[in-house]
Parts: structure tokens; C-alpha cells; sequence
């Protein structure tokens, strides 16, 4: 697997309502200074992040595409991509531009930083 799949690979696992949900792979795959600027402008920390994602109802498939990878040093990396909600009738909604920061420490990739931008296309 490459650099870039690595990476893309774990941000799409935090796309999934089975890890969303399992606080033990969430604390292994966000680093614990992790900050997020939501889709709402809301800026969570790590300790609130978790407790959201933990709660979420919405089971709503995220769609991704369009990554982008950069790297920032060899152990920073940039990842952007386009994303949006869609509900069980096939209808995309909350239509973003992303950007996550993974950092690697002792050897594993984790979350820094993520942001979510309103758009109205993808």
C-alpha cells in the first residue's frame, strides 16, 4: 500500500458508523490534541469530537472523492477531498470541502487537524 492510500485509508475509516462508534479505534486513529472545524463552524477538541461521533443517530453514507494528498514533511501530510451526506433515498446533502492534517508519532498516523467547508457543488 502506498503512502497516499495509507492515509486515504484511515481518513475513510473514520467515514464508518461502526468506528464512529468504537471509542477504543477512534483514540488510535485521532491524535489526542486533534481540533475540528465542523461543517457548522463549530471548532471541537478531541475529548468532544469523540463524544459526538460516539453519539451520532445520523447512519448516513459519506461519500468522498477527489483526494488530494501533500506532503508537508515526512511526517505531515495534507489530505483534501470532497465529500457529502447521503440518505437512504440516494439524495446527497451537506456537500464539503475537507482538509485533514495527519501527523505521524512513534510510528503511526494519526488525525491533528480537520476542517469541513460548506459548498454547494461537488
Amino acid at each position: 500500500m502506498s503512502f497516499f492510500e495509507l492515509i486515504k485509508t484511515k481518513e475513510l475509516e473514520l467515514h464508518q458508523p461502526d468506528v464512529r462508534a468504537n471509542q477504543s479505534r477512534l483514540f488510535k486513529l485521532l491524535h489526542p490534541e486533534f481540533m475540528e472545524i465542523g461543517y457548522s463552524g463549530t471548532v471541537y477538541d478531541f475529548d468532544a469530537i469523540v463524544s459526538q461521533l460516539n453519539e451520532e443517530s445520523e447512519n448516513q453514507k459519506i461519500i468522498a472523492e477527489e483526494f488530494e494528498y501533500r506532503e508537508l514533511s515526512p511526517s505531515v501530510v495534507l489530505l483534501t477531498y470532497k465529500s457529502a451526506r447521503e440518505d437512504e433515498n440516494g439524495v446527497q446533502h451537506r456537500l464539503a470541502m475537507r482538509s485533514s492534517i495527519w501527523i505521524q508519532e512513534a510510528g503511526e498516523w494519526m488525525i491533528r487537524f480537520h476542517q469541513g467547508t460548506p459548498t454547494e457543488s461537488n
